[in-house]
């Protein structure tokens, strides 16, 4: 049985929405971006090769997330 579709909403409507998603993803992810530097720091259990992953992509995450700007 199809499902009805629901009729787009208007974009000014959604841009609010949309804006305080994407802020609470990028804070989200800001967070774990910081955890995950925390354990690279602390933790020598980690395998050099997991190591040096993790820290490529936190590097890339803060790049994309963070300007020198701020």
């Amino acid at each position: 049985m199809a499902r009805k579709k629901d009729p787009p909403k208007p974009l000014f409507a959604v841009k609010h929405d949309f804006v305080a998603a994407l802020e609470s993803a990028c804070n989200e992810a800001g967070m774990l971006l910081n955890a995950l530097e925390t354990v690279l720091k602390h933790d020598g259990n980690l395998k050099p090769g997991v190591r040096d992953l993790l820290a490529e992509r936190c590097k890339a995450l803060r790049s994309a997330l963070y300007t020198g700007d701020e």
